[in-house]
């Protein structure tokens, strides 16, 4: 059960974002969508102020350094020790396990991990830091050996929770049609993420004919008559 002080936080929120919210909160996977100006940075930065009020240990990244240095995280990438994601897993575990102390501790201390503007992360990256990380995770102590002859299937993470944050209908993955998308990956699919799609706009809320035109945009269904519009508006 979620805990009567938690209701506070809805006063932040509409139906929508409370329900993805609430699905953190409980400790779900929880992947959050939806076109621009719904409110996905809103709805995780309140999540954000949720586990840092209940003490919960996590990480915020984003897909690419710009999106890190925007909401000030970092990469994805950096934070699971996978670098540019070029070798094979068990060599950025073996890296991690008997170099880096700090990268070690950390990952698995780890409660929740938030990944924003998922959707630029392509599936085979994906399924490799998922075995990176969950083989980190296991209670192998640092015995490397153990690590990486063990013959029990790791899930990908091993019980972090994941809180992904991306529109697919932005930009893809630069690899998507060699490595695909990330939610074509095993990982994703084990996660059984909760689907959150937010789709009340409020940045555009007094202008529904401009909200109208991005929502066609967005899905490319967009007429002559919005291109009219825009350049009328431009």
């Amino acid at each position: 059960r979620i805990a009567p002080r938690l209701v506070e936080a809805h006063m932040e929120l509409n139906p929508e974002q409370a329900v993805a919210f609430l699905s953190a909160m409980r400790g779900h996977n929880v992947f959050l969508t939806g076109g621009a100006g719904v409110g996905k940075s809103h709805t995780l930065s309140v999540i954000k102020l949720w586990l840092e009020r209940l003490g919960h240990e996590y990480a915020i990244t984003a897909s690419t350094g710009c999106a890190a240095a925007i909401i000030g995280a970092s990469t994805f990438h950096s934070c699971v020790g996978v670098g540019l994601g070029t070798a094979p897993w068990h060599v950025y575990a073996h890296k991690i396990v008997k170099e880096d102390k700090f990268r070690y501790a950390r990952l698995r201390a780890l409660r929740t991990l938030i990944i924003d503007e998922v959707g630029m992360l392509d599936g085979k990256l994906f399924d490799k830091a998922g075995a990176v990380v969950g083989k980190v995770r296991r209670d192998f102590g640092r015995d490397f050996g153990a690590l990486v002859t063990n013959v029990v299937e790791t899930e990908p993470f091993h019980g972090l929770q994941i809180i992904a944050c991306g529109d697919f209908l932005q930009l893809p993955p630069v690899k998507a049609q060699s490595d695909g998308w990330v939610f074509e990956s095993k990982a994703w699919k084990a996660l059984e993420f909760r689907n959150c799609l937010l789709k009340m706009v409020h940045r555009q809320k007094n202008d529904a004919a401009f909200v109208g035109i991005l929502g066609r945009m967005r899905l490319g269904q967009s007429t002559q008559e919005d291109w009219d519009y825009l350049n009328a508006h431009g």
